[in-house]
């Protein structure tokens, strides 16, 4: 102070205003402001954003684990030195619109997980850089797939995946089978049709599986990215009804459907069971201790009607079938019996001429 007046002293500062590219604000992170080496402020964007004297500063911190590069601010008096942290955003989606069941992704960086879980658990904000994204879906690996994320934009990043449909040739759904769906040999679902009707990364599948206790061929199929890869099981229909040889139905007549020895399914009277189709099955028929076998070949997809004959001819009497054989017998016996009571009435008859003669001829007749 000079003759009693004030000098006024001016304090060179500024301020340090930081911000995110673009407003894409991480969701974990901290940031550290720096003089000389030394710590000054930390924590988020705003702790960071302080008034301090003119000079040199520099910024880093980690943000979803992913160590910032210093990022060097220079602070004139009076002014704001704006800083802007160089993020973007990686957007994960499945293609398609697919989404797996199951499945786990992980986003790395320099060979270290940044993010794992779900697609949006590593759709995240993240220093501007080279990413990778992997993972399993539906228990099979997906290949790494490479992002880049540039300052202040969106990467988006599609996972190529598809979806297996299995259904039955014909919609003939069987009442008993077991499906199962591979990749490079390794089951990677098993069931129902629904159970193995998944979405799957991009790639080539097995379906393998029985039908009614029989074996099914190998189905392979290849799955392309964003698609709905078809796998139709190969199966039939077996009708089966028991007749007579002169074309009567038999309700007591056992079938039984057996492939390559190994019995598949029985029935009294018909029989309907699906079965694969394509492939030969031996149809046996018995009743009266007569049997007959057949073999077939359903086509597939189709419902095949099949009429078993037991060798045998007959009729329905009274509801209820007799066989031929036996109303022959029958027709002799009666025969038979007819005959009898023929010649016992024509002895009797004769009988009694000669007792009638000797009454009227006999000794004492008048």
């Amino acid at each position: 102070m000079v003759n009693g007046s004030t000098t006024p002293v001016t304090i060179p500062v500024g301020k340090v205003a930081v911000a995110f590219a673009s407003g894409l604000t991480p969701s974990s992170y901290t940031l550290n402001l720096l003089y000389s080496g030394s710590v000054i402020a930390s924590g988020s964007a705003s702790d960071v954003s302080v008034v301090i004297p003119a000079g040199s500063y520099s910024i880093n911190g980690t943000i979803d684990g992913v160590p910032l590069s210093a990022l060097p601010v220079s602070v004139s008096a009076g002014q704001v030195a704006s800083v802007t942290i160089p993020v973007g955003k990686i957007a994960v989606s499945f293609a398609g619109g697919y989404v797996p069941s199951s499945y786990t992704l992980n986003l790395t960086y320099n060979g270290m997980t940044v993010a794992s879980g779900s697609a949006s658990a590593v759709s995240i904000v993240v220093p501007s850089g080279t990413y990778s994204v992997s993972g399993v879906v539906s228990g099979v690996p997906v290949s790494p797939i490479s992002v880049t994320v540039a300052t202040g934009q969106v990467a988006s990043v599609t996972i190529p995946v598809g979806k297996v449909a299995v259904t039955f040739a014909g919609g003939l759904i069987p009442s008993s089978y077991t499906l199962a769906l591979q990749y490079n040999g390794m089951v990677i679902a098993s069931g129902s049709a629904s159970d193995v009707s998944i979405v799957v990364p991009a790639g080539t599948y097995t379906l393998v599986g029985n039908v009614s206790g029989v074996p099914i061929s190998p189905i392979s199929f290849s799955v392309l990215a964003g698609t709905q890869a078809s796998a139709t099981v190969p199966v039939s229909q077996l009708s089966i009804t028991a007749y007579t040889a002169n074309g009567v139905q038999l309700s007591n007549a056992l079938i039984t459907v057996t492939y390559s020895g190994k019995q598949v399914a029985a029935g009294t009277g018909s029989l309907s069971v699906i079965v694969p189709g394509g492939v030969s099955y031996t149809i046996s028929v018995s009743a009266y201790g007569v049997t007959n076998t057949t073999t077939v070949t359903p086509a597939v997809g189709t419902v095949m009607s099949v009429r078993a004959v037991v060798p045998i001819s007959g009729y329905i009497i009274f509801g209820a079938f007799v066989p031929l054989s036996t109303l022959i017998l029958v027709a002799v016996i009666i025969l038979v019996v007819v005959i009898i009571i023929v010649v016992l009435l024509m002895e009797y008859s004769n009988w009694r001429r000669r007792r009638l003669a000797g009454g009227l001829f006999g000794p004492g007749a008048k």
